[in-house]
C-alpha cells in the first residue's frame, strides 16, 4: 500500500495529524463525540461560554438539542473519572461559536487535551510540556504565558478586597493598567500599600526565575505562599528541558475566577495577535457539574494557527500534450512515483506555479524551457 504523503493535506489537516500524535505520544486517547448535545448543558453553564449565544433545535423526540460550541464541558459531562482512576483524553474537533465581529456564527477547528481524576503536580508539568510542545509544532517563534489565579485571589484576600471591586481590579490585571489603580487610591477605595502590591503584580512578565523572585516579595497570606510554592516546583521540574526559555510568567493571562483555580496559561505564536492556545486548571467547573475531581487541559485553535501558516502552493509539473492518452496518462505516472506532482493539460496552467513543462509528442517527453 503506498503510504499518503502529508503534503497532500491542507494546512488544516496537518496540524491536527502533528498535534494528535502528539497527544497520543504522552499516553492520551482520542475521544470522539457527536455535534449535538442537550442545549440544558450549555444554558447552565453559560458564564464558561466565551459567548452565550447557542445554535439550537428541536429533535424528533421534543428535545432542546445545540450545535456544540464548546468540548470541555461535553468531556466533563460525561467523564467517567474519579480521584482515584484518572482519565486522558484528547480530542479534534469542530466547535459552532457566535462571532461578535462578523455577527454570525463559525465553524471554529480546535485539538486539545484534558485530564480529568486525580490532577497532581506531576500532571501539571506534563500538561505545560504537551502545550509547549504543541505551540513548538506551529512556529519557532512562539510564548507561552503562565499566571495562577489562586495567587491573585490570595492578594484580594490578604489585602481585604470587596467582591464588588475584584471584577474591575481584574481587567486592570488584563490590561495591564496601572493609571487606573491609582485613580482607586485617590478616591480611597484601596490602599496605597494593596496599590503598590497590585501594581508589582501587573508589573509582572518575566521568565521563571525573575517572576518567581518578585512574587516572593508579594505573598502575605497563606494561599499566596502554596500557590508561589507549587510554581517554584513546577518550574524547578521542567528547569533545563526544551523550550523552557519560552515561558513566562504573566499575571495578565484572562481566566475567570468562576471556574478557574490555580495554573492557567495562553500560547501565542509571533505570527497572531490573539492568543492561539489556552488552557488551565478549571476544578471549579467540575465541582459546579458535581463532579468530585481535578481538571485540566488546554485547547489549539487550529483553525487560527493553520491560517498563519498556510502558503503558497508547491510548484508543479506540466506536462502539454493534445494527444495520446494513454501515452501521456502513462508519463505523467512515471514522474509521479518519482515524487513530482503533474499535471497534464492542453495549455499552459495559470493558477498554479509551475517549476517544469514537458511537451508530449510521439512517444517521448520533452522539456521546455519555463519563461
Amino acid at each position: 500500500m503506498q503510504t499518503i504523503k502529508t503534503d497532500s493535506l491542507t494546512s488544516e489537516e496537518k496540524i491536527s495529524v502533528i498535534l494528535g500524535e502528539l497527544f497520543q505520544s504522552f499516553g492520551y486517547v482520542r475521544y470522539n463525540m457527536t455535534k449535538f448535545e442537550e442545549y440544558s448543558l450549555y444554558g447552565e453553564n453559560k458564564d464558561f461560554l466565551s459567548n452565550g449565544n447557542v445554535i439550537t433545535f428541536l429533535s424528533g423526540d421534543g428535545k432542546m438539542l445545540a450545535l456544540r460550541p464548546d468540548v470541555t464541558l461535553s468531556i466533563l459531562k460525561n467523564t467517567n473519572a474519579t480521584k482515584i482512576n484518572s482519565e486522558k483524553v484528547f480530542y479534534i474537533e469542530k466547535v459552532y461559536r457566535y462571532d461578535k465581529e462578523t455577527k454570525s456564527f463559525k465553524e471554529i477547528s480546535q485539538a486539545g487535551v484534558e485530564m480529568l481524576g486525580n490532577v497532581d503536580r506531576a500532571s501539571i508539568a506534563e500538561i505545560v510540556v504537551m502545550a509547549l510542545n504543541s505551540l513548538s509544532a506551529l512556529s519557532d517563534d512562539f510564548v507561552l504565558d503562565i499566571s495562577n489565579i489562586s495567587f491573585v485571589k490570595g492578594m484580594f484576600d490578604g489585602y481585604g478586597i470587596d467582591m464588588s471591586l475584584r471584577r474591575t481590579l481584574t481587567k486592570f490585571l488584563k490590561d495591564k493598567n496601572l493609571h487606573e489603580v491609582d485613580n482607586l487610591v485617590s478616591q480611597n477605595m484601596i490602599s496605597d500599600e494593596f496599590a503598590s502590591a497590585f501594581k508589582t503584580l501587573i508589573s509582572i512578565s518575566d521568565k521563571p526565575v525573575a517572576a518567581l523572585e518578585k512574587m516572593k516579595k508579594l505573598i502575605v497570606t497563606d494561599e499566596m505562599q502554596k500557590a508561589y510554592e507549587e510554581m517554584s516546583e513546577l518550574f524547578d521540574v521542567l528547569k533545563g528541558g526544551k523550550d523552557i526559555e519560552k515561558i513566562r510568567i504573566d499575571f495578565s493571562v484572562e481566566s475567570d475566577f468562576n471556574y478557574y483555580t490555580d495554573i492557567v496559561f495562553c500560547g501565542y505564536i509571533a505570527e497572531m495577535p490573539k492568543a492561539v492556545l489556552k488552557g488551565g486548571r478549571y476544578d471549579a467547573l467540575a465541582y459546579k457539574m458535581k463532579k468530585d475531581i481535578g481538571a485540566l487541559g488546554f485547547a489549539v485553535y487550529v483553525g487560527d494557527a493553520a491560517n498563519v501558516r498556510h502558503s503558497a502552493p508547491k510548484a508543479i509539473t506540466v506536462i502539454l500534450s493534445d494527444g495520446d492518452t494513454k501515452g501521456v496518462f502513462g508519463a505523467a505516472q512515471k514522474l509521479r512515483a518519482k515524487g513530482e506532482r503533474v499535471r497534464i493539460a492542453r495549455n499552459m496552467p495559470k493558477d498554479v506555479a509551475i517549476d517544469k513543462i514537458y511537451r508530449y509528442d510521439d512517444g517521448k517527453l520533452t522539456e521546455v524551457k519555463n519563461d
